[in-house]
């Protein structure tokens, strides 16, 4: 059984609860492997990309 079908076994959860669960847990493996192959940025050079959003 998936770690997904872990979590989830017993709950009680509609499709689009499924599907999100699904797309977040793509996204952050995705997000994993770029920074394994060197491709994330330092959480100082994102707070200076983020600035003009925070202001």
């Amino acid at each position: 059984m998936s770690r997904l079908a872990e979590q989830l076994n017993g709950m009680v959860v509609s499709m689009d609860e499924i599907i999100h669960a699904l797309y977040v847990n793509i996204k952050f493996s995705h997000g994993e492997q770029e920074i394994r192959e060197g491709k994330g940025i330092s959480q100082v050079e994102a707070k200076k990309k983020l600035e003009k959003w925070l202001k």
